[in-house]
């Protein structure tokens, strides 16, 4: 079972798709750049630090909208969207875990002048959890060594899952799979879950849905969400939180619950408000984003091992201001080169095996 397409996918519109782009580059800057600052190098730009889970939630909207537009318009069934969902993760996610150990080995022996990094300890359940997507379900305390980002992969995995279910399936099934991949879930996934689903709702209803003196309303959301960071509101709510309610800390990566849905919200405001305002001018530059775009899956999931083994004294005088563009170009450059192999060459290629195996596995319980 899967739903009709919307009339005209927004994603249709090329000057629109282009604005989502330029913004999913924006985020992917800023989540680098704040984590560089964090690992100790002088970058000018402080107001990164305020902005790299708000960030995050900017992404988890884009990726509703994307999924939606993907799975609805191309209508290929769950097995295509198996194949298409699982192949997108893994191409980036397998070499960025390789990478993270590879990061942890050099940084973990004896003497070794850690700069920031905290831990590069890792075990064998800590690669099968977070291949599994396990990592934020509950509990668990399983993570990749020296690659904190990939907090949001795991939610963003759970989405994709539960997504296909509901559409891809009905009746019974439906209700008891969905009930085992809440249950898998758990609450920090779940309660943060609406901010993808706006970005779901968006592809279902962003031409149907009239605001007044749109200009207006786009320029405000981003300065509501601008104010909320610089103000310091999500720590303080996340102090306060955690210091009348204990167990606020189950919800972990989500702890920021409150605001990171009002940022959604405020997001998919903006989007609804500026569906008709992109100028033209930024087609000149469609070719610059699209590429930097592109590569930003890869560059969200390689950055931070790189930024974390480049803490240490050793390379105290990479961590200048000048040097420390220099490395941030560096990174960008190299995860931008990687990304033309991984989210193109290699996710096709684990594609296609991805529906081989599904086909043989299917064609296996056909019966004779």
């Amino acid at each position: 079972m899967i739903a009709t397409p919307a009339a005209a996918s927004p994603l249709r519109d090329k000057a629109f798709s282009l604005y989502l782009d330029l913004w999913r580059a924006f985020a992917a800057l800023i989540v680098v750049i704040a984590h560089m600052r964090q690992d100790g190098f002088d970058l000018p730009i402080t107001f990164a630090g305020k902005f790299a889970h708000e960030a995050v939630i900017v992404f988890f909207v884009l990726s509703g909208l994307v999924i939606a537009h993907s799975t609805f318009d191309n209508n290929r069934g769950w097995r295509d969207y198996l194949a298409a969902r699982a192949s997108r993760l893994y191409a980036v996610i397998v070499p960025a875990i390789l990478l993270s150990v590879a990061c942890a080995a050099i940084v973990s022996p004896p003497g070794w002048s850690s700069g920031t990094v905290k831990s590069a300890e890792w075990s064998a359940w800590d690669i099968v959890s977070s291949l599994l997507f396990l990592n934020r379900s509950w509990l668990n305390d399983a993570d990749i060594p020296l690659n904190q980002p990939f907090w949001s992969l795991c939610y963003e995995a759970a989405y994709y899952t539960l997504f296909g279910i509901w559409v891809f399936t009905k009746g019974k099934l439906r209700i008891g799979l969905m009930l085992l991949g809440m249950m898998v879930a758990g609450p920090a996934i779940l309660l943060l879950s609406p901010a993808w689903l706006a970005g779901v709702w968006l592809y279902r209803n962003i031409d149907k849905t009239t605001l007044p003196a749109r200009p207006l309303i786009a320029i405000l959301s981003i300065a509501a969400i601008a104010v909320i960071g610089f103000a310091g509101v999500p720590p303080a709510l996340r102090g306060w939180f955690s210091g009348n309610f204990p167990m606020w800390y189950v919800l972990r990566d989500a702890t920021n619950l409150i605001t990171d849905l009002l940022i959604g919200f405020l997001f998919t405001l903006h989007l609804v408000a500026v569906r008709t305002l992109i100028p033209p001018v930024l087609m000149r530059f469609s070719s610059a984003i699209r590429f930097l775009a592109g590569g930003t899956f890869t560059l969200y999931m390689f950055h931070r091992p790189i930024t974390e083994l480049l803490s240490g004294a050793a390379f105290a005088k990479l961590h200048g201001p000048l040097m420390s563009l220099l490395v941030l170009a560096l990174i960008v450059c190299f995860a931008l080169m990687m990304s033309r192999t991984l989210e193109r060459g290699f996710t096709r290629f684990l594609r296609k095996w991805i529906e081989m195996l599904l086909e043989r596995s299917t064609a296996m319980r056909r019966p004779a």
